[in-house]
């Protein structure tokens, strides 16, 4: 039952991190194939790391399995009985994932993003879209609430689209997190630093 537990501890993993990265309610990850495609990252990181411990140990533990006298064939053919399903398991799972992985995960995030949204919200009794970002995808979470994924360089942010009763008849506010406003803090007071030398030097040169 051990893949059972795996996937069930993999399956809450991803509805934690799908459920903290866009600000939803963690009753709405359920039925997101973005959360399934988060499981699936967590259960070939689980497997692959099991699979490591494994080699690890059986490469530690080898020498003392064997405690009777053996031949040199007897040896050879015990360890690529042993070793060699599990190197060649290894090597093509690393092939076809560890190369490729940004581009593996990039696929895989970007088809289960075009699923679990749609390119307009309804707001105000009639389906709209924001004409500054064209390329946005809208995630809907409840009657008047959406999420605003914004394509961003080869990222993308992700807003909080709420519809409201005056013009523009929504309110986007992007996710935030403590660390955006560390970031945010820093870049202030860097920004009144520079605007403190630049009175300083023209004082001095008058």
């Amino acid at each position: 039952y051990s893949w059972l537990i795996v996937s069930l501890i993999s399956y809450y993993l991803a509805r934690s991190l799908i459920s903290n990265i866009f600000d939803i309610p963690f009753d709405t990850t359920l039925n997101k194939l973005m959360t399934a495609v988060s499981a699936l990252l967590f259960i070939f990181i689980f497997y692959y790391t099991i699979y490591f411990i494994c080699i690890s140990y059986l490469i530690l533990m080898a020498p003392k399995i064997k405690k009777r006298k053996a031949t040199p064939s007897d040896d050879i053919s015990y360890s690529m009985s042993v070793f060699a399903p599990l190197f060649f398991i290894g090597y093509i799972s690393y092939i076809a994932f560890s190369i490729q992985t940004f581009s593996i995960i990039k696929f895989g995030f970007g088809f289960a993003m075009e699923y679990d949204t749609r390119d307009t919200f309804f707001c105000n009794n009639k389906y709209m879209w924001l004409s500054e970002y064209s390329k946005a995808r809208f995630m809907f979470i409840a009657e008047g609430n959406y999420r605003a994924l914004i394509p961003h360089r080869d990222d993308f942010t992700i807003s909080r689209l709420t519809c409201t009763n005056s013009e523009p008849f929504y309110l986007l506010v992007t996710v935030q997190d403590k660390k955006d406003f560390m970031l945010e803090a820093l870049e202030k007071q860097a920004e009144m630093l520079t605007s403190d030398l630049k009175t300083a030097i023209s004082l001095n040169v008058r």
